[in-house]
């Protein structure tokens, strides 16, 4: 196989064989391609399930998994909900404590 571009989660998506260790290369490149973070990228074309993906990370790299139906956003003050980064950086404030805001984020 030719060198190509990869990451940890690819390698390790492959390594457990929930998708070929060449087609983890194709989609990791095509997510590059469109300038989306590989997650969405899997996601959005249902190469794999957003559940069994979340319950793969938080076993694999242990990240918790929130269910963020469980947050009350209208608790999160406005000056915090900005919809341009949380769209460009993939992260969601979910609440403050103090001085410290606390996110969430599709791709860690």
């Amino acid at each position: 196989m030719t060198s190509s571009p990869n990451s940890g989660l690819a390698l390790s998506l492959a390594a457990s064989s929930l998708i070929s260790e060449e087609d983890s290369q194709r989609y990791l490149s095509q997510a590059k391609a469109q300038r989306k973070p590989f997650v969405t990228f899997l996601i959005e074309n249902e190469i794999l399930d957003s559940k069994a993906l979340a319950d793969f990370c938080e076993l694999e790299y242990g990240v918790p998994l929130l269910d963020l139906a469980a947050f009350d956003l209208a608790e999160i003050p406005q000056k915090y909900l900005n919809q341009k980064l949380i769209e460009k950086h993939h992260v969601l404030p979910i609440y403050t404590q103090g001085h410290t805001l606390y996110i969430a984020m599709s791709d860690p």
